[in-house]
């Protein structure tokens, strides 16, 4: 997943360092500090990202291509 990238509705984006995502297997990304994992991957943002009414995920890989949307309100 290097250099693939998750966004918000609005400006928040994260890019990911170099990760190779086990094969069936499950990562978290934390927007706060901590230690990343082969499970857990930690942005370090200050303060919150993610809207408690309602929001959107985009996720793109390396080349920008749309891989996932999601939206909940």
């Amino acid at each position: 997943m290097t250099g693939w990238t998750i966004k918000d509705e609005g400006s928040n984006i994260y890019t990911f360092p170099e990760y190779l995502m086990p094969t069936d297997q499950v990562v978290t990304l934390h927007t706060g500090s901590g230690s990343n994992t082969e499970n857990e991957i930690f942005w370090s943002k200050k303060g919150a990202v993610w809207n408690n009414k309602a929001d959107a995920i985009y996720l793109r890989d390396e080349e920008e291509k749309l891989v996932l949307y999601s939206e909940y309100s």
